[in-house]
């Protein structure tokens, strides 16, 4: 595999999100944890600021807007085919951090039983994580906050890649 073309990602929606006053990125995801755990039946302990927020590839500032363009994959892909993918939109690259704002405005418009995950580079993924967090919803209502690794073929019809496009 590698470098499919553009047609293993079929867009599902798009919708708007904004990052809010008051956003310290250096402790956004332990905040984040901490006010919505609660609304997630399961949530992954290692998403922290000490795993994540050295790394990021793009510190996000309060005030800056993001048009959110979702894909569920079609087939079978690479990490490779989808960074490329992401590279040809012009996506910023916001891993957890992009998760928190969709799940934060706009959780209604992610697509149901799929995973959808906000890419990053490998090595903003946390020393020895190399994950990449997803947002999973349920018909019945109930999110989950987890993990999946970097794997060579590893993404598949059950995975939805959130676009982040500055505005």
């Amino acid at each position: 595999m590698g470098q499919k073309g553009h047609d293993q990602f079929v867009f599902l929606n798009e919708f708007q999100v904004i990052v809010p006053e008051g956003y310290d990125h250096a402790t956004r995801l332990d905040t984040f944890c901490k006010m919505h755990k609660s609304e997630f039946r399961f949530c992954q302990r290692n998403l922290t600021d000490k795993n994540y927020s050295a790394g990021a590839s793009k510190p996000l500032e309060a005030g800056q807007r993001f048009s959110v363009k979702a894909f569920q994959i079609r087939g079978w892909v690479t990490t490779e085919d989808i960074f490329a993918f992401l590279r040809t939109a012009g996506a910023s690259l916001l891993g957890p951090y992009g998760i928190t704002l969709v799940f934060e405005q706009a959780r209604e418009k992610l697509p149901t039983e799929r995973r959808c995950t906000s890419f990053d580079k490998r090595d903003a993924l946390g020393p020895g994580l190399r994950v990449l967090p997803f947002i999973y919803a349920a018909p019945d209502v109930y999110y989950v906050l987890d993990f999946d690794s970097f794997g060579p073929d590893h993404w598949g019809p059950n995975y939805v890649v959130l676009c982040f496009c500055e505005i």
